[in-house]
């Protein structure tokens, strides 16, 4: 739990001997695994903070996509009890490397119509005759089977990796609270 607030103090001691294990621990880290980096994160947040971020903060929008308790998106799957069905391992993998392990019914589709168009999204709903696909702007479009020139599954998530938007310690601080979401 105390990890990251080491690895953090270190960083900004200015300290050129804890510089030097600092970098040395990161190049040891492995290059192949993108979430290695933040297996800091993994325990010890704030989540109160964590909630702050989730429904508050303007980069990382999670509201924008996920739902709570009824609010929010539909682009991401609904996350109350995510807590209950989930270890703390596979939220802190979903949030910082999101198309690792995409949840059932959130993979992503893109399709070509026969005019052109590019349709990206999720399969919202498919009969014989047509499919509607749910946007990330959480637009659904419907298009005629007739009209699909081409379909392929995407193994990519919509949701960015928050790693990029959100800092180690803000992670962290998602993952305490998605935790409360029993």
């Amino acid at each position: 739990e105390l990890q990251l607030d080491v690895l953090e103090a270190a960083k900004a001691s200015g300290n050129k001997e804890l510089g030097g294990k600092l970098a040395k621990y990161e190049a040891s880290l492995p290059k192949d695994d993108e979430g290695a980096a933040f297996k800091v994160s993994l325990s010890g947040g704030d989540a109160e903070r964590g909630r702050k971020i989730f429904h508050e903060h303007t980069n990382a929008q999670c509201l924008r996509c996920h739902k709570l308790d009824g609010q929010g998106g539909e682009v991401g799957p609904e996350l109350r009890g995510v807590a209950t069905r989930q270890k703390r391992e596979y939220l802190l993998e979903s949030v910082v490397q999101p198309s690792a392990q995409i949840a059932k019914g959130y993979e992503q589709v893109l399709i070509q119509t026969l005019e052109g168009k590019i349709v990206v999204g999720i399969v919202k709903s498919e009969d014989e005759k047509q499919v509607t696909v749910l946007g990330a702007d959480g637009a659904a479009v419907s298009i005629q089977k007739t009209q699909i020139k081409a379909r392929r599954d995407q193994k990519q998530s919509a949701m960015p990796p928050m790693g990029e938007v959100l800092s180690k310690s803000e992670v962290r601080d998602v993952v305490e609270y998605l935790m409360t979401l029993k």
